[in-house]
């Protein structure tokens, strides 16, 4: 009887703690002051938004073009058990 007593406990306080750290978490989320309204942080947000996106589009040209391999660069195979070493 103990055992169960002592499991019941357990899963008692692991609720109680959850609900704790939520209502903490509901609490500081309200404090955050969050600026939904403010034209000048969308601005910025979209500026940077698109900054980034240039900047992917540009990695993306870069890896697509592919360099000329030099023969002296190359890897030759004489055999598919060649691949394996690598």
């Amino acid at each position: 009887m103990k055992i169960r007593e002592n499991t019941i406990e357990k899963r008692q306080q692991k609720k109680r703690r959850r609900y704790i750290i939520g209502k903490k978490m509901k609490q500081t989320i309200k404090e955050l002051n969050l600026q939904v309204d403010d034209d000048a942080s969308r601005e910025t947000f979209a500026s940077d938004t698109n900054d980034a996106l240039a900047s992917v589009e540009d990695t993306e040209e870069v890896h697509m073009e592919k360099p000329a391999l030099d023969p002296e660069d190359a890897i030759e195979l004489d055999n598919s058990n060649d691949l394996e070493i690598f």
